[in-house]
């Protein structure tokens, strides 16, 4: 009995170690042109904030060598109550190089045109990164403001809806599969909380890169329901089977929910 008390704790934690070295690694090694460079982020994502959804951007950019202005059209993207306009490297053909975003967006300018207004607001290239892609900027379009990055209060808020979505969904399969015991549902939504707000957090910016991506969601729920696996067996007072069977249906349906969400969710940032 003492072994088992012992031995319980040491696995439990080799699982967590095991988890927080092999999926990081795992998601350097899937991501799309990894180690080729085929694929590029964004330069600059721009989410506009009270606008309706045929508003619509360009952005006037400067050769800075050579002087004089080109516009681009960024990607525009319907999110939620936002509207996400995107700018990728490839699709800015007047450049022949990017040497970093403070420097090629140097004097540019935003132009949003929404229904019978336009706000034109000059971009703050003093405080992009020095490398040539993923700012995230937010315009507002009632007070004609333009910012670089993302408050920490929105990104909490869109991380806990993501959150807010696993333990609904696999608190319903809990229920189904038969689970009663209080202590066992206290430990599945401490858990629960925990390891999917981190893979939430985690997780936040993926669909701002290559939907090639989209695969290692399927293999992310994959991994979890393994992980949980190990864990409730070992640590929940069920049956193994329903245990077994929660696990893999619970985070195979909390994650296409999830992957749902974030296609139709603002951008954390």
């Amino acid at each position: 009995m003492k072994k088992n008390i012992v031995r319980r704790p040491v696995f439990l934690i080799c699982l967590l170690l095991l988890s927080l070295l092999v999926l990081p690694s795992a998601a350097r090694a899937a991501a799309p042109g990894a180690g080729i460079g085929v694929y590029h982020k964004p330069a600059v994502t721009i989410t506009v904030l009270h606008a309706s959804p045929g508003a619509e951007m360009t952005v006037t950019m400067f050769h800075q060598f050579k002087g004089g202005s080109f516009d681009v059209k960024p990607r525009k993207e319907n999110r939620g109550w936002e509207v996400c306009f995107r700018i990728y490297r490839m699709d800015v053909f007047d450049l022949d190089a990017w040497y970093g975003n403070a420097y090629d967006f140097k004097d540019a300018a935003v132009t949003l045109r929404d229904r019978d207004r336009t706000v034109t607001v000059p971009v703050p290239y003093e405080q992009l990164k020095e490398a040539s892609f993923n700012d995230f900027l937010i315009l507002d379009a009632k007070k004609g403001t333009l910012t670089v990055g993302a408050p920490w209060t929105r990104t909490a808020a869109l991380v806990l809806m993501q959150l807010a979505l696993y333990l609904l969904v696999e608190s319903i399969a809990f229920r189904l599969l038969g689970i009663r015991e209080k202590k066992s549902w206290l430990f599945f939504l401490i858990y629960t909380a925990v390891t999917k707000g981190l893979c939430c957090f985690y997780r936040r910016d993926w669909l701002n890169a290559d939907p090639r991506i989209y695969i290692f969601f399927g293999l992310t729920a994959i991994f979890l329901g393994v992980l949980d696996m190990g864990v409730y067996l070992l640590t929940v007072d069920e049956s193994k089977d329903n245990l077994a069977k929660f696990s893999m249906i619970s985070n195979i349906a909390a994650g296409l929910v999830v992957f749902a969400a974030m296609r139709l969710l603002p951008l954390p940032y």
